[in-house]
């Protein structure tokens, strides 16, 4: 099984490997001041309304933005936009890190949000990898960057701690790791990521070819497309349930149960932990009976775990 296993990783594109490492290392920067981030705001005096502003406002402009973004990654090459994105995650860094009201984090907020990284990796594997192994190179990806994930609660739990607990003064810490971290990915995609055939060049070797249309793309995309409307307006609702309850859940945990540093990062290590022995046989299981049926198969689960 592990010579296997071996080989498997042996035959991904070099592509693959460099998209994996270089996310992997951004998603563990980021994974420190997750569980932080309404902590550090309410430390800087916004109270539970403006908080729910907070969210509000930068939810509704990602929202907007991630129109254009998304198209510019289809027309342009994703590499430029990997990079855009890690340039954004940094500036976002650099704000919360300075930020001393909390006003200031709806711009280290929206900045940080535009680009996602992650979905533009998937990008990377969807096209350099044959069909039937796309979802176990998927879940591969997720156990190594789970595997990194496990490490980061109790280092943000330690760094807290080790700089006056949980308050803006030993939060702050985090915001520089992840500034210094997103430097370093940046200059590590930027060298060793070899850029995919860009979709907006195929289109200017046409000779009838016009230019790039955001609004006659969306047209074309969405036209006759029955199933993916239903697939965005399922994605509406459940992203709304969840954006509910779940920013205020450190808020609750810390206030209310009395939570320390360590507590969260023992439950921030024990949700990585999970998911990462399930990433793998999930992804098995979506390339043998499809991915619509492994979906509706695993996400009451993950609904009862909010519970």
């Amino acid at each position: 099984m592990l010579e296997g296993f071996s080989k498997f990783l042996k035959g991904l594109d070099r592509r693959v490997k460099v998209a994996i490492v270089g996310t992997g290392m951004q998603n563990w920067s980021q994974q420190l001041n997750t569980q932080y981030n309404q902590l550090y705001a309410r430390d800087l005096g916004a109270e539970y309304v403006e908080l729910g502003l907070l969210n509000s406002i930068t939810a509704a402009i990602n929202s907007i933005v991630s129109v254009p973004i998304g198209w510019a990654t289809e027309k342009y090459a994703v590499k430029k936009v990997m990079l855009f994105g890690l340039a954004c995650a940094a500036v976002s860094a650099t704000i919360f890190a300075l930020a001393g009201n909390w006003w200031v984090l709806i711009l280290a907020f929206t900045i940080g949000g535009m680009v996602r990284i992650m979905p533009l990796t998937d990008i990377i594997f969807i096209t350099v990898t044959d069909p039937q192994q796309r979802a176990t190179v998927m879940s591969v990806s997720r156990v190594v960057w789970g595997g990194l994930n496990v490490f980061a609660p109790m280092t943000a739990a330690l760094i807290v701690a080790s700089f006056g607990g949980i308050n803006a003064q030993g939060i702050r810490p985090l915001y520089c790791i992840q500034l210094i971290s997103a430097v370093c990915v940046f200059l590590f995609l930027a060298r060793k990521l070899e850029p995919l055939p860009s979709h907006a060049n195929r289109e200017k070797d046409r000779p009838d070819s016009k230019g790039p249309s955001l609004i006659q793309d969306f047209r074309e995309l969405f036209k006759g497309e029955k199933w993916l409307k239903r697939w965005i307006a399922l994605r509406i609702t459940m992203q709304f349930g969840m954006g509910l309850s779940m920013p205020f859940a450190p808020l609750w945990i810390v206030n209310v149960k009395g939570a320390t540093p360590y507590i969260l990062g023992t439950m921030g290590t024990a949700s990585v932990i999970m998911s990462l022995f399930l990433h793998i046989p999930a992804g098995r299981l979506a390339d043998k009976i499809g991915r619509k049926n492994v979906f509706f198969l695993l996400r009451p689960i993950l609904y009862l775990g909010t519970f």
